[in-house]
């Protein structure tokens, strides 16, 4: 006769022989106790501390152990690198000190209450401070246009030229004030230069004028020598040094004596025209011509 081990997680068929019905038999597979049917008493026979619940298949319990196993050793990673970081700072508020400014006083009156000023401690953060807004001072209107004008400062006056009708307007920097002014009668496009007391500006009418900036006098007006048809004006701006004025008309590069215009020397070029000023760097002179740069020294003039 054949049986089937009652058991769940078991199952395996065992063959028996007739007339043991009632009988214990311990089934080879699993190794559990059982009645066989037919006889008196409980069919199954359980070994003491045997588990009597439900039985978990292996398919499932290998993968839940392993999930578990993981679980287990990521707390374990987490707790040993929290235990080995270092300990958080803890930021320390920077006080400022309070130090008592001396009272100011005045003849023939009382001495003030000590006030008490912030001082600032070394490496604690600066409040940002805005700009005060600027302050309108004074203004100064013309009758023309101060179109591509040339503004200078010197000995406390503004010097500013308004170029179409040629006037030099001289005014005192603190009130706005004119204190003179000249009318060239000719116009004006070169910058003005100041140095020594004296202001330089090159006209249209192929002369350089130098003024006296306190009184506006006329110390000279003096005109290179020029070939006739190459220029039609002064329009490139001077460069004054110690003891020179430096100025390019047409082809040709002046150095003349600030304090009364004479012509110390003079330099051509065979092509084309001055582009602009001469500008002066140490002891070379630097120029921009019709067909390139060019660079001069002023002592030996080449």
């Amino acid at each position: 006769m054949h049986i089937t081990c009652p058991h769940r997680d078991c199952g395996m068929r065992l063959e028996v022989p007739d007339g043991a019905a009632g009988e214990v038999l311990t089934c080879p597979a699993c190794g559990r106790k059982f009645r066989i049917p037919g006889g008196k008493g409980p069919s199954m026979l359980r070994r003491p501390g045997l588990d009597t619940g439900p039985s978990v298949p292996k398919s499932v319990l290998l993968p839940l152990i392993v999930i578990i196993g993981l679980v287990v050793g990521i707390l374990i990673y987490y707790n040993r690198l929290k235990k080995e970081a270092p300990p958080e700072k803890t930021p320390v508020p920077v006080a400022k000190k309070e130090v008592t400014a001396p009272a100011q006083t005045v003849e023939g009156a009382r001495p003030s209450e000590p006030q008490v000023a912030a001082e600032e401690v070394p490496g604690a953060p600066t409040p940002a401070r805005m700009p005060p807004s600027p302050q309108l001072l004074w203004t100064y209107a013309t009758e023309s246009e101060f179109t591509e004008a040339s503004l200078v400062f010197a000995d406390g006056v503004v010097l500013a030229t308004s170029p179409r009708d040629g006037i030099v307007h001289a005014l005192d920097a603190h009130t706005g004030q004119p204190k003179w002014t000249y009318d060239i009668e000719a116009e004006v496009w070169g910058q003005l230069v100041a140095g020594g007391g004296r202001a330089f500006v090159g006209a249209y009418d192929r002369r350089m004028y130098a003024f006296d900036i306190a009184t506006g006098e006329l110390l000279w007006k003096g005109a290179p020598r020029l070939a006739e048809g190459r220029m039609a004006g002064i329009t490139h701006s001077p460069e004054l040094t110690e003891d020179t004025l430096y100025f390019a008309a047409g082809n040709r590069l002046i150095a003349a004596d600030p304090a009364d215009g004479k012509e110390k020397w003079f330099w051509r070029i065979s092509q084309g025209e001055f582009q602009c000023g001469p500008v002066a760097a140490g002891d070379y002179l630097l120029l921009v011509h019709g067909v390139g740069l060019t660079a001069l020294n002023k002592k030996m003039r080449s």
